[in-house]
Protein backbone atom coordinates (compact mmCIF):
# COMPACT_ATOMS: atom_id res chain seq x y z
CA UNK A 1 0.00 0.00 0.00
CA UNK A 2 2.92 2.25 0.62
CA UNK A 3 4.02 3.37 -2.74
CA UNK A 4 6.92 6.01 -3.70
CA UNK A 5 8.51 7.81 -6.34
CA UNK A 6 11.74 8.44 -4.93
CA UNK A 7 14.46 8.66 -7.49
CA UNK A 8 17.14 7.73 -4.98
CA UNK A 9 16.08 4.43 -4.48
CA UNK A 10 15.98 0.91 -6.47
CA UNK A 11 12.67 -0.25 -6.08
CA UNK A 12 12.24 -3.68 -6.74
CA UNK A 13 8.24 -5.62 -6.57
CA UNK A 14 8.51 -9.01 -4.70
CA UNK A 15 5.16 -10.90 -5.47
CA UNK A 16 3.76 -12.36 -2.02
CA UNK A 17 0.50 -14.55 -1.30
CA UNK A 18 -1.88 -13.17 1.42
CA UNK A 19 -4.93 -14.83 2.61
CA UNK A 20 -7.18 -12.57 4.99
CA UNK A 21 -8.71 -14.56 7.74
CA UNK A 22 -11.77 -12.15 8.91
CA UNK A 23 -14.30 -14.27 7.60
CA UNK A 24 -15.79 -17.27 9.62
CA UNK A 25 -14.48 -20.65 8.55
CA UNK A 26 -17.20 -21.61 6.62
CA UNK A 27 -17.18 -18.76 4.20
CA UNK A 28 -13.41 -18.94 3.30
CA UNK A 29 -13.75 -22.85 3.04
CA UNK A 30 -16.10 -21.55 -0.20
CA UNK A 31 -13.18 -19.60 -1.89
CA UNK A 32 -11.08 -22.94 -1.61
CA UNK A 33 -10.75 -24.99 -4.92
CA UNK A 34 -12.07 -27.99 -5.24
CA UNK A 35 -9.33 -30.24 -5.45
CA UNK A 36 -7.85 -28.50 -2.48
CA UNK A 37 -10.76 -29.57 -0.58
CA UNK A 38 -10.72 -33.14 -1.72
CA UNK A 39 -7.46 -33.01 0.18
CA UNK A 40 -8.47 -31.80 3.29
CA UNK A 41 -11.32 -34.28 3.37
CA UNK A 42 -8.45 -37.12 2.35
CA UNK A 43 -6.34 -35.97 4.99
CA UNK A 44 -9.37 -35.81 7.74
CA UNK A 45 -10.07 -39.13 6.69
CA UNK A 46 -6.58 -40.24 7.17
CA UNK A 47 -6.75 -38.81 11.85
CA UNK A 48 -4.29 -36.42 11.24
CA UNK A 49 -3.25 -34.89 14.66
CA UNK A 50 -1.55 -31.64 14.76
CA UNK A 51 0.16 -30.37 18.15
CA UNK A 52 1.51 -26.87 19.03
CA UNK A 53 4.18 -29.00 21.06
CA UNK A 54 7.35 -30.08 19.06
CA UNK A 55 11.02 -28.98 19.98
CA UNK A 56 13.17 -26.23 18.25
CA UNK A 57 15.14 -29.65 17.86
CA UNK A 58 12.61 -32.11 16.39
CA UNK A 59 11.52 -29.23 13.79
CA UNK A 60 15.19 -28.38 12.18
CA UNK A 61 15.66 -32.55 12.37
CA UNK A 62 12.45 -33.29 10.45
CA UNK A 63 13.17 -30.11 8.33
CA UNK A 64 16.63 -30.79 7.12
CA UNK A 65 15.44 -34.69 6.47
CA UNK A 66 12.22 -34.03 4.58
CA UNK A 67 12.48 -34.50 1.17
CA UNK A 68 9.51 -32.12 0.68
CA UNK A 69 10.42 -28.61 1.77
CA UNK A 70 8.64 -24.98 0.72
CA UNK A 71 12.18 -23.26 1.41
CA UNK A 72 16.00 -24.52 0.51
CA UNK A 73 17.55 -27.01 2.52
CA UNK A 74 18.98 -25.76 6.08
CA UNK A 75 22.84 -25.20 6.22
CA UNK A 76 24.96 -25.36 9.17
CA UNK A 77 25.07 -21.86 9.47
CA UNK A 78 21.37 -21.68 9.04
CA UNK A 79 20.83 -23.80 12.00
CA UNK A 80 22.80 -22.09 14.04
CA UNK A 81 21.29 -19.41 13.86
CA UNK A 82 17.69 -21.32 13.34
CA UNK A 83 17.40 -22.62 16.76
CA UNK A 84 17.58 -19.61 18.97
CA UNK A 85 15.86 -17.51 16.73
CA UNK A 86 12.79 -19.53 16.80
CA UNK A 87 13.46 -20.60 20.30
CA UNK A 88 12.97 -16.71 21.49
CA UNK A 89 10.36 -16.36 19.20
CA UNK A 90 8.70 -18.86 20.60
CA UNK A 91 8.83 -18.23 23.96
CA UNK A 92 7.47 -14.51 23.47
CA UNK A 93 4.55 -16.07 21.77
CA UNK A 94 5.72 -14.16 18.95
CA UNK A 95 5.90 -17.94 16.54
CA UNK A 96 4.45 -20.98 16.71
CA UNK A 97 5.69 -24.82 15.65
CA UNK A 98 3.48 -27.03 14.60
CA UNK A 99 4.04 -30.71 14.48
CA UNK A 100 1.22 -33.47 12.43
CA UNK A 101 1.66 -37.12 13.45
CA UNK A 102 0.07 -39.87 11.47
CA UNK A 103 -2.24 -42.60 13.41
CA UNK A 104 0.57 -44.84 14.10
CA UNK A 105 2.25 -41.46 16.27
CA UNK A 106 4.60 -41.07 13.22
CA UNK A 107 5.70 -37.36 12.65
CA UNK A 108 5.21 -36.33 8.68
CA UNK A 109 4.44 -32.99 8.85
CA UNK A 110 6.13 -29.45 10.49
CA UNK A 111 5.43 -26.02 9.59
CA UNK A 112 6.78 -22.53 11.70
CA UNK A 113 4.84 -19.82 11.33
CA UNK A 114 5.98 -16.07 12.72
CA UNK A 115 2.93 -13.75 14.54
CA UNK A 116 3.32 -10.24 14.40
CA UNK A 117 0.61 -7.73 15.22
CA UNK A 118 -2.16 -9.22 12.82
CA UNK A 119 -0.08 -10.49 10.65
CA UNK A 120 0.97 -14.57 10.41
CA UNK A 121 3.60 -15.41 8.31
CA UNK A 122 4.25 -19.23 7.00
CA UNK A 123 7.81 -19.51 7.08
CA UNK A 124 8.71 -23.28 6.64
CA UNK A 125 6.57 -25.97 5.67
CA UNK A 126 8.38 -29.83 5.77
CA UNK A 127 6.67 -32.94 4.34
CA UNK A 128 8.34 -36.53 4.33
CA UNK A 129 6.43 -39.16 1.95
CA UNK A 130 3.88 -40.20 4.49
CA UNK A 131 2.68 -36.72 5.16
CA UNK A 132 2.83 -36.22 1.31
CA UNK A 133 0.61 -39.23 0.31
CA UNK A 134 -1.93 -38.21 3.11
CA UNK A 135 -1.75 -34.30 2.74
CA UNK A 136 -0.63 -33.44 5.76
CA UNK A 137 0.40 -30.08 4.79
CA UNK A 138 -2.78 -29.32 3.53
CA UNK A 139 -4.35 -30.69 6.71
CA UNK A 140 -1.98 -28.47 8.47
CA UNK A 141 -2.94 -24.94 6.65
CA UNK A 142 -5.95 -26.00 7.29
CA UNK A 143 -6.46 -26.38 11.13
CA UNK A 144 -4.30 -23.14 10.94
CA UNK A 145 -6.38 -20.91 8.70
CA UNK A 146 -9.74 -22.76 11.41
CA UNK A 147 -8.34 -21.44 14.27
CA UNK A 148 -7.48 -18.12 13.09
CA UNK A 149 -10.52 -17.94 11.01
CA UNK A 150 -13.02 -15.04 12.35
CA UNK A 151 -10.26 -12.80 13.09
CA UNK A 152 -8.76 -9.59 11.98
CA UNK A 153 -5.89 -11.14 10.48
CA UNK A 154 -3.97 -12.05 7.42
CA UNK A 155 -2.11 -15.09 6.68
CA UNK A 156 0.90 -14.58 4.76
CA UNK A 157 2.93 -16.79 2.50
CA UNK A 158 6.26 -16.25 1.74
CA UNK A 159 7.73 -15.26 -1.85
CA UNK A 160 10.28 -17.42 -1.78
CA UNK A 161 8.04 -20.09 -1.82
CA UNK A 162 9.41 -23.15 -4.54
CA UNK A 163 6.96 -23.49 -7.16
CA UNK A 164 5.82 -26.91 -5.91
CA UNK A 165 4.02 -25.07 -3.11
CA UNK A 166 2.38 -22.65 -5.11
CA UNK A 167 -0.61 -25.54 -5.79
CA UNK A 168 -1.02 -25.32 -1.87
CA UNK A 169 -0.89 -21.79 -1.46
CA UNK A 170 -3.09 -20.78 -4.44
CA UNK A 171 -5.78 -23.59 -3.94
CA UNK A 172 -6.62 -22.20 -0.19
CA UNK A 173 -8.00 -18.75 -1.67
CA UNK A 174 -4.63 -16.53 -1.44
CA UNK A 175 -4.56 -13.69 -3.87
CA UNK A 176 -0.93 -12.24 -5.09
CA UNK A 177 0.13 -9.11 -3.94
CA UNK A 178 3.20 -7.20 -4.59
CA UNK A 179 5.33 -5.97 -1.92
CA UNK A 180 7.95 -2.71 -2.17
CA UNK A 181 11.70 -3.78 -1.67
CA UNK A 182 13.71 -0.50 -1.57
CA UNK A 183 17.35 -0.27 -1.60
CA UNK A 184 20.30 2.53 -1.70
CA UNK A 185 23.51 2.58 -2.72
CA UNK A 186 24.93 4.91 -0.64
CA UNK A 187 28.64 3.84 -1.60
CA UNK A 188 31.46 5.97 -3.32
CA UNK A 189 31.04 7.50 -6.65
CA UNK A 190 34.28 5.23 -7.93
CA UNK A 191 32.52 1.94 -5.33
CA UNK A 192 29.20 2.74 -7.80
CA UNK A 193 30.92 1.89 -11.07
CA UNK A 194 32.28 -1.50 -9.76
CA UNK A 195 28.62 -2.38 -8.92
Amino acid sequence: MNKTTIENYKITNIKNYQLDLIQPYESLLENVELETQAKIRTALENKLIITRTISTEEFIGFYKSAPHRSGGTLTKANEVVLTPLINTLTRFNLAEVHGVYNQNGELCAVSFFLIYLNRLSVMLIATNEKGRNTFADYFLINEFIRSSSNKNVTLDFPQNAKENWLELIVGFGATQTLTSHLTRNNLPFFYKLME
